[in-house]
């Protein structure tokens, strides 16, 4: 192995640790990672990792609640945007992932949905069942919220009900769009019982176990 190939792969090697340690929630061991990369010397064959390290260290700040994380956002949508080969999925994480941060820290839901519907589209045209589920159930949460709709809470209580039994997103969503249409021909509470139109745990898990049996 050449010293370049040798380079490459610890960097890579920390790459694969930053983004473990934001999986972890441990922000601030990322954002340590990725220091010592540096990253800023102008190699063509390393564009696709100077991007993900500005990335990750957007994520990072991301999970922090830190301002900075929206200028490191901007820089990473610099970075991909003259990237020799497309990096599609980089690109879904980057306004997935923005979109967390307008949403949960900086209040501004409008704003995030926008990232939210171009990490979707992307998504989708790499057909990428989950990754389309996951987004489109935090777009659910950003309408309802604006709406100010009682639904909120059972969407929080779907969550919560298939996070405790381990539901795929997809799973969740499909749940989600069932629940909707009982909403919509005011069918609810016919099975189980509600209390001013929320909906129980059991309820949930009756949809979602439904979901899973017709997949």
């Amino acid at each position: 192995m050449n010293d370049d190939s040798f380079e490459k792969s610890k960097i890579l090697r920390i790459l694969d640790l930053a983004r473990a340690a934001n999986n972890q929630q441990n922000p601030d061991q990322a954002i340590a990672l990725i220091g010592k990369l540096g990253l800023d010397v102008a190699e063509l064959a390393l564009e696709r990792e100077r991007a993900e390290a500005r990335l990750i260290l957007a994520e990072a700040y991301t999970a922090k609640g830190d301002p900075l994380a929206e200028t490191l956002f901007e820089e990473t949508f610099e970075l991909l945007s003259h990237l020799s080969i497309q990096q599609t999925t980089l690109e879904i994480r980057a306004h997935e992932h923005f979109g967390d941060y307008l949403r949960c820290f900086a209040k501004r839901p409008s704003l995030a949905r926008q990232h939210y519907e171009n990490a979707k589209a992307k998504a989708v045209d790499l057909h990428m069942e989950e990754d389309i589920a996951r987004i489109q159930l935090k777009i659910e949460t950003i309408e309802l919220a604006m709406d100010k709709s009682p639904e909120a809470a059972n969407l929080a209580t779907l969550k919560r009900v298939a996070k405790q039994w381990g539901f795929t997103c997809a799973e969740q969503l499909a749940a989600w769009l069932h629940h909707k249409g009982e909403v919509t021909r005011q069918d609810q509470g016919l099975r189980f019982a509600r209390n001013k139109g929320q909906s129980d745990e059991r309820y949930f898990k009756y949809l979602l176990d439904m979901v899973r049996m017709k997949t």
